[in-house]
């Protein structure tokens, strides 16, 4: 079994797009979320950290559900064989609807 590694990237930059009225995250791509802060936040602590906690929250959703359908997939294959047995696993789906606000 390989070890896994966890990574994450959260950048703050200047942008011309404009502030989405509900302030929180659009996904872009695959793991890709984006949030545009109003430009009077860049010294409000609260507001950067609000911005952040909006991406990173359904990025992490997203990676964990997508891990744990990876490794479930791979748990049914190695029990059921090639010939898509049954699978092992019984535990509770996960649940990959968006949790920003």
């Amino acid at each position: 079994m390989k070890n896994l590694e966890v990574c994450i990237q959260i950048t703050i930059k200047p942008t011309e797009a404009r502030v989405a009225s509900d302030q929180g995250a659009t996904q872009v791509d695959e793991g890709h979320f984006r949030v545009v802060l109003d430009g009077g936040s860049r010294f409000d602590i609260d507001a950067l950290e609000e911005g952040v906690l909006a991406v990173g929250f359904p990025a992490m959703r997203e990676a964990l559900a997508g891990a744990l359908e990876a490794a479930s997939r791979e748990q049914a294959t190695a029990v059921g064989g090639e010939k898509g047995g049954p699978a092992a696993w019984s535990g509770t789906p996960v649940s990959t609807r968006s949790m920003a606000k």
